[in-house]
């Protein structure tokens, strides 16, 4: 965290006149769970849709993906929170090797019902802004079962 916070604070630094250009749009990296490039577009003044796809490394290899409607609602200064509600899809590979023997532990496609909340730090100087979420999921297909993801991420706005 405090790499992606110094990295946020040098930009804002060295490029002041940046601010004009900020726009609806917001791309960038989010590490967590998943890991991966992060998007979000502002609909209104106070709703977004976000997501991320990338890989998680947490309980074995998997390629995942979520998408979220998110409420906006300013706290102080340059920060908000959102919460929101979602989805979110994962398809597993759980394999390992034992005792000299390849064995399939478990594979499958997982889908579940994603909850956020998070808070947003926005760099009014620079189209940056600083985000960090967690959330609960409940997944339904494959098997149900109640998870916690979170990630923290920073993305450059258009």
């Amino acid at each position: 965290m405090k790499t992606i916070t110094r990295l946020a604070l040098i930009a804002a630094l060295l490029t002041p006149g940046l601010a004009a250009a900020k726009g609806a749009f917001g791309l960038g990296l989010a590490l967590g769970d998943p890991t991966g490039v992060n998007g979000k577009y502002k609909l209104s003044g106070s709703t977004a849709v976000e997501g991320t796809v990338g890989l998680s490394f947490l309980n074995g290899n998997r390629l995942a993906t979520h998408l979220n409607l998110h409420w906006m609602r300013p706290l102080s200064g340059i920060v908000s929170w959102h919460f929101g509600v979602g989805g979110k899809l994962a398809a597993y590979d759980r394999d390992h090797y034992h005792d000299k023997k390849y064995h399939d532990d478990e594979d499958g496609l997982w889908l579940g019902a994603r909850a956020p909340l998070g808070l947003d730090i926005d760099f009014r100087s620079v189209p940056l802004d600083l985000f960090i979420e967690i959330a609960a999921v409940l997944w339904v297909v494959e098997r149900v079962d109640l998870d916690l993801d979170g990630a923290i991420g920073l993305r450059y706005w258009f």
